[in-house]
């Protein structure tokens, strides 16, 4: 038989019902890798249960002041994992989609939430090239005298494979505050986005 050659949507290998773990620092936008540190006992049983099942997970940012989550998030892969003498669990997860929570299917033991995936919104202009060598521009300038722009962030910055990928890998840069990261977040027009200009908490 021979092999298509059509292309799948990343999201339709992604799961319908994720689990979740609530974080309480900052989204992880989309192509991003970050560390993640879960110290309650919920939340290593959650991850632990997720790498199980296919390593996806939902991260999914709780409001200031209370328990209670947005209804965007990120659905991540754990890619490693490490155990803390502490009875912590440090893992490292690839960002991979937005996804937004369309109701909570259980949230005992394990938080699971059914979720639809969320694209970008890219209308391509002529405006919004100059809008983003704008930006590139103020970055890399920022970049100079900022020692969190490693080499690897500036050299992941030139070489952004889309629009929405560079808005957020700039936001990420930016390590926004947490109200204006989530805002981020949940915007899907590119262009909007990039027009957010975000600035350093």
């Amino acid at each position: 038989m021979e092999a298509s050659n059509d292309l799948v949507p990343a999201d339709a290998l992604l799961p319908r019902a994720l689990f979740v773990i609530p974080i309480q620092t900052s989204p992880v936008f989309p192509g991003m890798v970050a560390p993640l540190v879960l110290s309650k006992k919920k939340m290593i049983e959650t991850a632990e249960h997720a790498i199980a099942n296919r390593g996806i997970v939902g991260l999914i940012l709780t409001h200031e002041g209370s328990d209670g989550m947005y209804s965007m998030g990120s659905a991540v892969r754990i890619i490693k994992r490490l155990n803390t003498s502490e009875g912590a669990m440090t893992v490292l997860v690839h960002s991979l989609k937005r996804f937004k929570v369309n109701k909570v299917v259980r949230d005992d033991p394990y938080s699971v939430v059914q979720v639809e995936y969320k694209d970008d919104i890219l209308e391509k202009s002529i405006e919004l090239d100059a809008l983003m060598r704008s930006v590139v521009a103020q970055v890399k300038k920022l970049s100079e005298t900022n020692p969190f722009f490693t080499e690897e962030i500036k050299l992941a910055l030139i070489n952004a494979p889309a629009p929405g990928a560079l808005a957020d890998l700039v936001a990420f840069s930016l390590a926004l505050k947490k109200v204006d990261a989530q805002d981020f977040l949940e915007t899907q027009v590119v262009r909007q986005r990039v027009e957010k200009r975000p600035c350093a908490s």
